[in-house]
Order: C-alpha cells, then structure tokens, then sequence
C-alpha cells in the first residue's frame, strides 16, 4: 500500500489510530463499491447507444469511418460520428477504471 496524506475532518483526527484507520478504509471500501456500480451503469448506458448507431447505420464503428466518414456532408453524420467515438470513449474509460476498482476489492 501507498501512503498519501489528506486534510482530515477534527472529529477523526481525534479518534485512536487503529478506529480513524478503520474508518478511512470502510469509506474507501464503500466510495469503490459505488464507484464500480456508477461505472458498471455508464458502460451499460454507452453501450447500448453504440448499438442504437451500429443499428442506425448496420454497421460497426470502423466500418462507418472507412465508408460513411471520409464522405460525410451533412450535419446529423457529422453529430453521430461524434457522439459515437465519445461513447466508445466512455466505455473504455470506465472499462479501465472499473479494472482498477475490481483489481482492489
């Protein structure tokens, strides 16, 4: 483990070492688990926009980037191809996030 240093509320500071310890790590262990269900939900969100647009266009993202993309003129294209490249870059942030968590609980 790493150690780090926090500005600490007076009330935990005040506490014996052993219960403010044992309350940092509940809070960190708690803080994970919701941070892993959030994630869990924005990945499950992200994906099923990506599918909304591969079933829009019958095709994957790579595909619509080497046939519609090199081609595109109008302003809805335009707006999916940019709203598809955030959601895959949402669900492989909150993947490699959600790795991390996961890897520590």
């Amino acid at each position: 483990m790493e150690r780090i240093e926090i500005r600490a509320p007076g009330w935990l500071v005040k506490l014996p070492p052993r219960e403010r310890e044992a309350i940092i790590v509940d809070a960190m262990n708690l803080t994970a688990k919701r941070k892993t269900i959030q994630l869990k939900h924005q990945i499950k969100e992200a994906e099923e926009q990506i599918k909304r647009l591969e079933t829009k266009y019958n095709m994957t993202y790579e595909e619509f980037q080497k046939k519609i993309a090199p081609h595109m003129e109008d302003f809805e294209t335009h707006r999916d191809d940019t709203e598809w490249e955030m959601w895959l870059d949402v669900v492989r942030e909150a993947k490699t996030l959600l790795s991390a968590l996961e890897g520590q609980q």
